[in-house]
């Protein structure tokens, strides 16, 4: 699951929720790179594992 924020505190807070919801977290960025998970987007209703999605958007394996 893609999440994106301007605090890398509630950055971290985020990917702990993500990750106790059973899914992984893809850290995208800044909330400017949210466009890329937002509708229109590359990421937009992608049924992507983690890894994948990161190759879709650009971003390095985690």
């Amino acid at each position: 699951m893609p999440i994106a924020s301007n605090d890398p505190q509630a950055m971290q807070i985020a990917a702990g929720l993500v990750s106790d919801a059973g899914c992984d977290p893809v850290e995208m960025g800044n909330l400017a790179s949210a466009m890329a998970f937002q509708q229109g987007g590359p990421g937009w209703r992608a049924q992507l594992t983690a890894r994948q999605l990161r190759r879709r958007l650009s971003l390095p394996d985690a």
